[in-house]
């Protein structure tokens, strides 16, 4: 087994991660749920169930959160721990964090693609000659 997928809990006792994780350095929302104030969050890694973020606010276990950052639809989750301004957020739904890399193919639906950028170079035609 790999060390790197060993990580320390709060109380200090190993645990091992399903999925491995992304370290970045994103800017992000966070909001918890029922609340209207928002916290402006860095995330500094991310996986597909779940992120390490540094945040302002005083958190609690168990708070339902929602994360907003650039490339990724709204993120609902659940605070797993909490410790000296930084938090760990387990997800809902397995996301893809790769999007959070690629920002401009994400949340972008067939529907809001024109259909000349639908066709493949082949098909688009060629500049007109007169």
């Amino acid at each position: 087994m790999d060390m790197s997928d060993k990580v320390s809990g709060p109380n200090g006792k190993a645990s091992q991660r399903a999925k491995s994780r992304d370290s970045l350095f994103l800017l992000g929302k966070l909001t918890f749920e029922g609340l209207a104030k928002s916290y402006d969050v860095r995330i500094r890694n991310l996986s597909a169930t779940g992120m390490m973020a540094e945040c302002p606010a005083p958190v609690s276990v168990g708070q339902l959160v929602v994360v907003e950052t650039k490339g990724i639809p709204e993120i609902h989750g659940r605070v797993a721990w909490s410790t000296d301004g930084r938090l760990g957020i387990a997800f809902t739904n397995e996301i893809d964090p790769q999007l959070a890399r690629n920002p401009s193919k994400a949340g972008v639906s067939e529907v809001m693609i024109p259909d000349y950028l639908k066709k493949s170079p082949q098909q688009r035609p060629g500049p007109r000659r007169f």
